[in-house]
């Protein structure tokens, strides 16, 4: 592998564990500001939801371009496709924090809603399972 090729797939590898991090953190917030009702915490949230969505954009374009210019063997192939089905997964988590979020704004003018018992261990099974990928 040519040093253009390794140099392509780290920036894909880095991109993705950028892109890992912000939906850990995007979910982490999103179930912080349910737990507290802090709007403002669901409202920063919702606004960084359009970053990790271009993050998608820009891994499935990668994924594209190295595989129709490098004509990779089975490994790379193997890790395009993962990185393209990592970075969906992620996008639709990262989506699912800003439907808490969204929430969280829409009850955030009706008295507080107690929160079950069980979400906050259902939160830390769910990061817990999203830092394992």
């Amino acid at each position: 592998m040519n040093h253009a090729s390794e140099e392509q797939l780290a920036t894909l590898r880095s991109t993705l564990l950028r892109m890992s991090n912000l939906t850990l953190s995007a979910l982490q917030r999103a179930v912080q500001a349910l737990n507290e009702h802090n709007p403002s915490l669901a409202a920063e949230v919702i606004a960084g939801d359009n970053v990790i969505d271009r993050l998608e954009m820009e891994i499935d374009d990668r994924v594209v371009r190295y595989m129709a210019t490098r004509a990779p063997i089975a490994k790379d192939s193997r890790l395009m496709l993962a990185a393209s089905k990592i970075a969906s997964s992620l996008e639709r988590i990262a989506d699912q924090a800003t439907s808490i979020a969204r929430n969280v704004l829409a009850l955030g003018k009706e008295a507080p809603l107690p929160v079950p018992a069980s979400l906050p261990h259902m939160a830390v099974l769910a990061t817990a399972m999203l830092r394992m990928q």
